[in-house]
């Protein structure tokens, strides 16, 4: 899937999750949940190291 149609789908779903308190996390992209204002990021193991992804999406940003 491209970025431009993964963010369509996050401009559709991010509302729907934060306005029942539901955390929006973006899976393996961390460039994109800053960018498309998610609530944190996941990263498997085979990914890129979490703290890699962690100084992409800042201190405040869930991640795991």
């Amino acid at each position: 899937m491209d970025d431009s149609a993964i963010a369509r789908a996050a401009d559709t779903l991010r509302p729907v999750c934060q306005q029942r308190g539901v955390a929006f996390i973006m899976n393996d992209r961390p460039d994109l949940a800053v960018k498309l204002d998610c609530d944190g990021v996941h990263v498997g193991q085979d990914d890129m190291p979490y703290a890699e992804a962690r100084r992409i999406v800042g201190p405040s940003a869930r991640s795991g």
